[in-house]
């Protein structure tokens, strides 16, 4: 399902995916990578339902990725199984729903590019705690605007 962002059996519409790159600079010793995913509420669920009401955020704050900046990433596979860059201790991905949460085994893939935009898929592990008490699987599907480079 596109523009969509599913935990464990639940989906999420996403509203607004973009992301940037952004080199090392003075104030940051590594080059890094914004990535905001935001999503809108379930309109199936109940108020019975764990997620009701809920819009997870799906991001990385310059975080360290190591993804080549290039200027076509159409075809480009990206797979982090740990959830933390060790040499700069940031994390990769990270996920809020109810509380801050960072991913593990995430793949990402930059499927198709179309102007400044790719169609990307993103699958990961959420932690047990962080949205069910069990570990939880992700899947995101979405067009995401790459906006410029940023400091």
């Amino acid at each position: 399902m596109e523009n969509s962002l599913k935990i464990h059996r639940t989906v999420f519409p996403v509203e607004r995916a973009v992301f940037r790159y952004c080199p090392q600079s003075g104030h940051q010793p590594y080059n890094s990578w914004d990535f905001n995913i935001e999503c809108g509420e379930n309109p199936d669920l109940t108020a019975r339902h764990n997620l009701y009401g809920r819009t997870p955020r799906l991001y990385a704050e310059r975080d360290p990725i190591p993804l080549a900046n290039k200027d076509d990433l159409t075809g480009t596979a990206l797979i982090l199984p740990d959830a933390w860059n060790s040499e700069y201790n940031e994390p990769y991905f990270t996920l809020y729903v109810f509380e801050h949460g960072d991913l593990f085994n995430t793949k990402l893939q930059f499927i198709e590019k179309q102007g400044n935009t790719y169609r990307i898929h993103l699958s990961a592990r959420i932690p047990a705690g962080s949205v069910y008490g069990s570990e939880t699987r992700l899947d995101l599907q979405t067009w995401m605007e790459r906006l410029p480079d940023g400091e």
